[in-house]
Formats: C-alpha cells, structure tokens, sequence
C-alpha cells in the first residue's frame, strides 16, 4: 500500500499525472499520454504491475496486477488488503467471486474489486481494480 494517505499508494482518483509520479517517487517503467505503468518486485519470485489510467488529465481509473510463484504468499497479500479494505471501508461485498467495496470519495463514487485469479494458474495471481463510478445523475 506504500502508505495510508490516498486511495491507494498516496494515489486518489482525480490526481493529475504529476501528482500520480510524485506519490510513486520514480518515473514509471512505461507511459503514454493516458496510462502510467509502474512495475516492481515485491520478492525474488514476485512481481507487480501497476497501471493508472487518465480520461481528461485525471486519474479515474488504478489497476493492479500482482504474480507469486508461491501462491501462499499471495494469499497472504490478498488476505492483507482485505483485511485493510474492510478496515477503512467496511466489510466487503461478494460480486461474482471476487472482493467488492463501493465507496463515496472527496472527488467520486470509486468501485473497488480484489480477484483472486490463481485457479486460472499454476502460479498466485491477484488483481486490484480501482474505477471512478459514472455519476447516475450525469
């Protein structure tokens, strides 16, 4: 999580680019003009990827996709953010399998969901997805 500030890594939905790279404190491993791309290990066997993504020079959308060779140490990590989400943002919801929480935001409704994909491989495979919720009234 890096730290508590934010939504997640010191990172809030509506961040502009600038504010995205001076909470990761180094200069993304890829860019374009819509999508910052930090990639990392967390140990010698796993790895990590995050994208941020812009519509209109704000953040709106935060993707994180996460690989352990040894999938206890993934299960450790999911059973972290939950155990954090739930924390900050109450008990989370079901949806189709995976972790929801709908949250309300200085700046937004933001939708976040935890998949555990590791029965898809022979590896522990989780993604975290952070989306900006289109507002119903708009």
């Amino acid at each position: 999580m890096k730290n508590d500030d934010g939504l997640f890594r010191g990172v809030n939905i509506g961040d502009t680019q600038d504010q995205v790279q001076q909470a990761e404190r180094s200069a993304p491993s890829a860019f374009t003009d819509n999508v910052l791309t930090y990639e990392g290990q967390i140990n010698e066997t796993s790895d990590y990827a995050i994208r941020y993504g812009f519509e209109n020079g704000s953040l709106f959308e935060i993707i994180v996709d996460a690989s352990f060779e040894n999938t206890e140490d993934g299960v450790k990590v999911i059973n972290g953010f939950k155990e954090f989400f739930n924390e900050r943002y109450g008990m989370f919801k079901l949806g189709s399998g995976y972790c929801v929480w709908d949250i309300q935001t200085n700046v937004a409704n933001v939708h976040i969901e935890l998949v555990d994909d590791s029965e898809y491989a022979s590896f522990g495979q989780f993604s975290l997805n952070f989306h900006k919720q289109n507002d119903p009234e708009s």
